[in-house]
């Protein structure tokens, strides 16, 4: 049994240009990366931070003493 090959290639078509429409829309309607950029750390604090074991002993020193 033999199909009709044209409903298959219009409904092909169609879908692509539903695709089409909904990905320019999408990519006219999204928020740019440069609107909102994400606020980092300032140039040089890396150098003045303080390694990650003296932060674990400060922390230690603050859990074992009481609090006033």
């Amino acid at each position: 049994m033999f199909s009709n090959p044209i409903p298959h290639l219009i409904f092909w078509l169609v879908l692509l240009a539903v695709g089409a429409v909904v990905g320019r829309f999408h990519a006219r309607h999204t928020i740019p990366s440069w609107a909102n950029q994400v606020q980092g750390r300032r140039t040089g604090l890396s150098e003045r931070a303080f390694p990650f074991g003296q932060t674990e002993r400060r922390a230690k020193r603050t859990l074992d003493r009481p609090p006033p």
